[in-house]
């Protein structure tokens, strides 16, 4: 029977009782220019989440699908890390999520330059 893990940067497992790996929360990536830190629980999950000990609010969060996302921070700078922190029935799960850059922007495609008129 497989026993579920908590993931810790950078890739340390834990295993934690009451949680069966194929029920684990998930986290999508997070970087600085994100709107959203988003994911999704189990269903009946408290969440919090933290930046420096500092809580954010929570936006949303569907009890049916156990999606969630909370509002950004102005501390959601590269290299923080997100404590993400569920609790279901009076066990306590904890994720951190390193914060990272966001991808550059795709460059643009320009028509090359002649002093040549068309």
């Amino acid at each position: 029977m497989l026993s579920s893990y908590l993931l810790l940067f950078p890739l340390i497992f834990l295993k934690l009782p009451g949680y069966a790996a194929e029920e684990s929360p998930t986290i999508h990536s997070i970087n600085d220019k994100d709107q959203v830190i988003a994911g999704k629980a189990l269903n009946q999950t408290s969440i919090k989440a933290y930046i420096d000990d500092q809580e954010l609010s929570l936006k949303s969060y569907d009890e049916a699908t156990g999606y969630f996302e909370f509002f950004p921070s102005n501390l959601l700078t590269i290299n923080k890390q997100v404590r993400i922190v569920f609790e279901k029935n009076g066990e306590e799960l904890v994720i951190n999520k390193k914060v990272l850059p966001a991808p550059a922007p795709n460059k643009p495609l320009v028509d090359p330059i002649s002093n040549k008129s068309t």
